[in-house]
């Protein structure tokens, strides 16, 4: 079953990076994406990018991240606790 976004899912800003969830049936699925990610994507995308923080970055680009996610998700690319975490290296 696909990995799809969880309309209920609220993120959060951590020290490494935004955390949210996605949803695999009724399995929630927690996915980070990280500080070094949306840096990247605030620097790619953003023409104000010194005043948009990382939330804003997160919020724009959450289809994007989320596909990422997916991808990483089918491939069973998880981190050791079981998250999947979209790095800087995953941004083209």
């Amino acid at each position: 079953m696909p990995l799809l976004t969880d309309p209920d899912s609220a993120f959060i800003r951590t020290e490494r990076g935004v955390a949210f969830a996605m949803r695999e049936g009724s399995t929630r699925q927690a996915c980070l994406v990280t500080m070094e990610a949306l840096q990247d994507m605030r620097t790619k995308y953003h023409a104000d990018a010194l005043e948009t923080s990382e939330e804003e970055v997160f919020q724009a680009r959450r289809p994007e991240i989320e596909a990422i996610a997916r991808a990483k998700f089918d491939r069973g690319d998880l981190s050791d606790d079981g998250m999947v975490e979209v790095r800087a290296a995953d941004i083209s």
